[in-house]
């Protein structure tokens, strides 16, 4: 679920104008995402998260990104759909932190 959403996101991002290229790198277990483009860096950041937002709303995952470095041709974002730390499900062995007492 979790690739579709990044393939999702990497579709959106190019059709939207001032996007020309759209790639995602994966250095060390981290998705980096690499755009060309006319936009300067704090705008496609914006355009980024919003994106993102869109795309995580009606779940519970959240989204994350950083703006990690510019050269002449690309600009770097690392960028992460962040999935909650929390017991999703009751596995029956009566925890303290079980799903069921929940309010």
């Amino acid at each position: 679920m979790i690739d579709a959403l990044y393939s999702r996101l990497a579709a959106q991002l190019k059709s939207h104008t001032g996007i020309g290229r759209v790639d995602w790198r994966e250095y060390a277990g981290q998705r980096f995402l690499y755009i060309t483009g006319s936009l300067a860096a704090n705008e496609l950041l914006a355009v980024i998260q919003q994106t993102g937002e869109h795309l995580a709303s009606g779940t519970r995952l959240r989204v994350q990104c950083n703006h990690v470095r510019s050269d002449a041709r690309h600009e770097v974002f690392r960028f992460r759909f962040l999935v909650p730390e929390e017991k999703m499900f009751c596995c029956g062995n009566q925890c303290t932190d079980c799903v069921l007492h929940r309010k």
